[in-house]
């Protein structure tokens, strides 16, 4: 009978080991997610803000959404407007259309990887016609275009959360 309570307790607490750790795994992922494609916005080049605003996070082989704001820059400067509250829009009405862009680019895609599923490719892409040439490196802005940085960034974060859950 001891040896039962024992056997059982012992399942109990390692189902609710096993639930902790895949809670991590997928908050982990789906943070990874946000974090990456919040660099890729960032480091994008900035013109019109057609380049910027074009940035999505879908699943691998599947081809990003052109024009996913619209075709002007300003529909999503107020679609981030809008979602505020009244102090904080009035501070970010008084940013720059670059800033508050990048702020509602951001956000969309922290929402997207709130929806991502483990296990399961994403990538963070673009589906603007110009983006694989400034990519390469044709924009004086971002000489090393957006992927290459964003990649770097995603191995230095990965290899800090190594080093971070080897100290524990």
């Amino acid at each position: 009978m001891a040896i039962h309570r024992t056997v059982s307790s012992f399942r109990r607490a390692l189902n609710r080991h096993a639930g902790n750790v895949q809670s991590n795994a997928k908050s982990g992922f789906r943070q990874t997610l946000a974090r990456g494609g919040g660099i890729m916005v960032r480091i994008t080049p900035f013109d019109t803000g057609y380049l910027k605003s074009n940035w999505d996070l879908v699943p691998a082989g599947q081809r990003p959404k052109v024009g996913r704001f619209g075709s002007y820059a300003e529909l999503a400067a107020l679609r981030f407007l809008t979602n505020l509250e009244p102090p904080l829009r009035e501070f970010v009405a008084g940013q720059s259309t670059v800033f508050v862009i990048q702020k509602a680019v951001q956000a969309r895609i922290r929402q997207d990887a709130l929806k991502a599923i483990l296990g399961a490719v994403y990538q963070v892409a673009n589906a603007t016609p110009y983006a694989i040439r400034i990519n390469a490196g044709a924009s004086r802005q971002a000489p090393a275009g957006m992927t290459g940085p964003g990649r770097e960034w995603m191995r230095q974060f990965w290899r800090r959360q190594r080093l971070l859950a080897e100290t524990r």
